[in-house]
């Protein structure tokens, strides 16, 4: 919504602007108006989308990286399910997550946490890092969290590489494990989910976007999604509007417009930004400019 509005505002208005810094604006706002710590992934996923790809965000190096994302030729189909679980991300819990994660970075005298990745830094070598300086297991958990999760996502993008998109439902199911376990902002909603769709075929399965309730996403065989679609639909909070909760999603080209030559708004070829980069926590490869299909 925010990147819409401010596309058709520099529209309107004639102005010329760069995703990057319209991608910046919009995180403000959320962090400055809102008042929610988000990081800048959401923003850059909706504006530099291309169809068929998935988008590997980095926002140390200011890179981005399209990995080919296609799924009908693998015979797979990823769903997105509403848990059902209303977001509760303003209750001061995602900003608690980022905080401690300033604190153990700010402990172990780094700048970002991604330089424990770089190091090569196991989760025990980290643990045993940690003793001493603090008495607080949930900064453990936390840095144990961005450490794997920042492993996963380049595993992630090793196997779309290789064309193993497959290889993703492992990585999924780990993530959603990790999120439970170590970055605790899983719901029993999305938990009971997600182990509902595992039990019924999914090659793997985790909750996505900030947490503490919303969306579940599932990687499936194409043959298993109408036996996946009923075991959603029976294990999702109900509505009383009945209001249907599960849908295949295809990956589309992202909302940046093609303008014409000297007019409107410029479409820079330089993309940028991700999770990750610094203390926050998420995947770096994200599904960018998707839609939903029944």
């Amino acid at each position: 919504m925010e990147c819409a509005v401010g596309l058709a505002g520099a529209e309107l208005g004639g102005h010329r602007i760069d995703r990057l810094e319209l991608a910046g604006l919009a995180q403000r706002a959320e962090n400055d108006f809102v008042g929610m710590p988000c990081g800048i992934m959401d923003q850059v996923a909706s504006l530099a989308g291309e169809q068929g790809h998935a988008v590997l965000l980095d926002t140390r190096s200011l890179e981005v990286e399209q990995v080919p994302f296609v799924l009908e030729e693998a015979g797979l189909s990823l769903m997105v399910i509403d848990s059902r679980a209303e977001h509760r991300l303003v209750d001061g819990e995602y900003a608690a997550r980022r905080r401690q994660c300033e604190q153990g970075a700010q402990l172990l005298g780094l700048q970002s946490l991604r330089e424990l990745n770089d190091a090569g830094t196991t989760a025990e070598q980290l643990a045993h890092r940690l003793e001493g300086l603090t008495e607080d297991e949930a900064i453990l958990r936390r840095l144990r969290h961005v450490l794997t999760e920042n492993d996963r996502v380049l595993a992630a993008r090793d196997a779309l590489r290789a064309g193993r998109p497959a290889d993703l439902g492992v990585i999924l199911t780990s993530s959603h494990v990790s999120q439970r376990d170590d970055f605790q902002i899983t719901v029993p909603e999305t938990d009971t989910m997600v182990e509902a769709l595992l039990e019924h075929g999914a090659l793997g399965a985790r909750q996505v976007g900030g947490g503490f309730g919303g969306c579940v996403i599932a990687l499936a065989p194409s043959e298993e999604v109408p036996k996946l679609l009923a075991a959603a639909e029976a294990n999702a909070r109900p509505y009383s509007s009945g209001r249907r909760n599960t849908y295949l999603m295809e990956v589309f080209d992202g909302h940046w417009p093609k303008a014409e030559e000297g007019k409107g708004i410029s479409r820079s070829d330089r993309l940028s930004w991700a999770p990750n980069g610094g203390l926050a926590r998420g995947p770096c490869a994200v599904l960018a400019g998707h839609r939903c299909r029944s």
